[in-house]
Parts: structure tokens; sequence; C-alpha cells
């Protein structure tokens, strides 16, 4: 279970990274979070020729309010959304969903934009942004344009994303007096879902318009039930009802058994990370020099780009006790700290770690951290 043969480049722009994307003819990647990507990387399941490792270019990391819109930018972590006051404000629905995605490990490398662009029709986050009627933000050759989520999802793993494009931004509206609602049935908590919904509707004098209920887990693509939203903003149903639903799947009316559970702790925001002064690679290529601080050390090697952090750390450092699971980032025996978040070794190509703080479980024995 291990990748492919493919080159590596670390654009600094968006410009570069487009340029890459067009000269890939269809055989370049977009790699941000990579905690799918780089699974179906080990397995085999993708086999690019190129991968464009877009965390270098700057301006992409900010949730910011624009207009009467949302801008979640292509490089927002899950976990620093979930921790963003403006998407708690703003995106309510986003704040309901992201707890379910996966686990800690994997929101904190994990983006927004890349589970809209892979379109899991499992995942939470594509449906969500149907619901919400958001809108994708693509850069292209000749410039920007917007796609709407209605348009954006077109058959299982299929969008209106071109091979030479690449997501800039996910833009939701911001509407204060719309409800929302989410919920999910997943056998255990972080596995995808068996069936989940994301509802949005604007509520006013006890009525409901522009009903919009998102499924996924259903089929090819989230789905819209168009008949049952025709329905509730019609006035059959009675609002009250819809209201104290909705107030029930938003956990204010929860059930005796969640009641009784400890509350859900929120996920930190990620540190920031430091400027680094590598600079971008412009060109791909099938190895390169790695410099980073492991345990307190700084170290530089050189690595073939397909290997991942895990491995880098049990062959060239013999740190061991880091160890290769399942690697496709379940199990959590790979998980180290990098920059002081966990995330899992087997998801991380070592050649993303350039320029980072690395600890393993040695360190923290080192240390004595792991003895508090």
């Amino acid at each position: 279970m291990k990748p492919a043969p493919f080159a590596y480049a670390r654009p600094g722009t968006i410009a570069e990274a487009l340029a890459l994307l067009g000269a890939g003819a269809g055989e370049a990647r977009i790699i941000a979070g990579g905690q799918s990507l780089v699974a179906l990387l080990n397995m085999r399941l993708a086999r690019p020729g190129v991968l464009v490792d877009i965390n270098r270019i700057p301006g992409l990391d900010r949730i910011e309010v624009d207009g009467n819109r949302l801008r979640i930018g292509a490089l927002v972590r899950h976990a620093q959304a979930l921790a963003s006051p403006l998407v708690t404000t703003h995106a309510p629905l986003i704040a309901e969903a992201l707890p379910h995605v996966a686990h800690a490990a994997i929101r904190n490398r994990g983006t927004l934009a890349g589970s809209i662009a892979l379109a899991d029709p499992a995942a939470e986050l594509p449906a969500c942004l149907l619901a919400l009627g958001g809108a994708v933000e693509i850069a292209e050759a000749d410039g920007v344009r917007v796609v709407e989520a209605d348009d954006f999802f077109l058959d299982l793993y299929e969008t209106a994303l071109a091979s030479d494009e690449m997501i800039t931004a996910l833009l939701l509206p911001i509407a204060p007096e719309r409800r929302v609602a989410f919920e999910e049935l997943a056998r255990r908590h972080g596995d995808y879902a068996l069936v989940g919904l994301a509802a949005s509707a604007e509520c006013s004098a006890g009525r409901l318009a522009d009903v919009r209920l998102a499924y996924f887990a259903v089929g090819s693509t989230p789905v819209r039930a168009h008949q049952a939203e025709a329905i509730l903003a019609s006035g059959a149903v009675d609002a009250a009802l819809v209201s104290a639903a909705v107030d029930a799947l938003n956990g204010r009316y929860p059930c005796q058994r969640c009641a009784e559970a400890p509350p859900r702790r929120r996920a930190a925001a990620p540190r920031r990370r430091p400027a680094r002064g590598a600079a971008a690679m412009s060109a791909p290529a099938a190895r390169c020099e790695v410099s980073f601080t492991l345990n307190g050390v700084t170290d530089t090697f050189s690595t073939d780009v397909r290997r991942t952090l895990v491995d880098a750390l049990r062959e060239d450092f013999a740190l061991t006790g880091t160890h290769v699971g399942c690697e496709h980032g379940v199990c959590g025996a790979c998980t180290v700290r990098v920059d002081g978040t966990i995330v899992r070794g087997c998801l991380m190509l070592a050649v993303q770690a350039d320029g980072c703080r690395i600890e393993t479980i040695e360190g923290l024995s080192d240390s004595g951290e792991i003895a508090d």
C-alpha cells in the first residue's frame, strides 16, 4: 500500500498552480489537506502524474465576510472552520456538520474545499453547500468563475471543476433569518454516514420559504428533495411543528441518551504556522530536500516525493514508535504532532512536512510530557 510514482510541485501563486495543472494534460492533481487523496494514492486507486501542492500559496487560508457572503478560502482546515466565530455566526449549518467529519486528526489537515472538490456522495459538506445555496469560486486561466452548488455536483466524484482549474474559495450566503438543521446516521461517530440530511429554510411569520433539503449518502451526488421542499413551503405542514423538529435536530431538545452524554469539546484553533524560508518548487520533481525540526532537532534529508511522513520517520530516523497500520487514516497508529496539532502520518507526504515541527511518541517520552 504505497503510492505509484508521481512528480511533485509546490507553487507559490495561483497562476503557477494553474500553469502546472494545464501542463499536466489532465494528469495533475491538486493536494492541500490530502486526507482522502493520499489514502487513494496509498491504495493506488489514484495515479496522478503530478501532485500540485497549494499549501504555500498565500491568502487561501482566510475566513472572511465579503458583502452578503461568507468566504472560506481553499486552504481553510476543518478544525479552523470549527473554531471560527464567523462560521458559527454566519454559517451555523457548517458548524453543526463539522464535528461529524471523520476525527480530530483528520480535521486538523483536511480542508473544506477539498471535500467539495472530491464530491464524495456520503460526505457532509457537499450536502451542506447545497442546502445553503452556496457557490464555488474557481480560478481558471482566463480569470475566476463562480459555480452555484446546484450546478457543481454532476455525478459520482464528478463536478464542474475542469482538470486545469482549482477551487479558490467556498461562498456561503449570509442570511440571519434562515433556520438550519443537520442530522446523520452512521455506524459509529466519524464514519461515513449511512444517510444524512442538511436543511435550511427562511422562517418568517410562521411560514417557511426557500426550503432546501439536501440528503447525502443516498445517491451519486447530494440530492435535493424538491417535492418535500415544495410541500413545506406551501404551508401544508404546520410551521410550528417544523420549527420544533428543527430545534430537536439542532439539539435544543435532545433525547435522554444525548442529554446524559458528556458535552462535545470544540476543537481548538490550529496554531498558525510560522513563515518559512524555503522557496516554492515551481517545477515538478521526483525527489526533493526536506528540512524539519524533529523532536527538537533540525535535520535535512532527501526523499522520494511519494513517501509518506510515517515511512520517513520509521525508515530514515528509526523512530519506530510511530506505527504503520491501515495506511488510510482510520486506525491512528501513525499519529504524530505537526506544528502542535495531531495528524495522521500515513496521510501526509514527507515533502509536505518541510519547515514543520514534528513530534513523535519518542520525543514526548524524552521531554517527559507523556508522563504528565
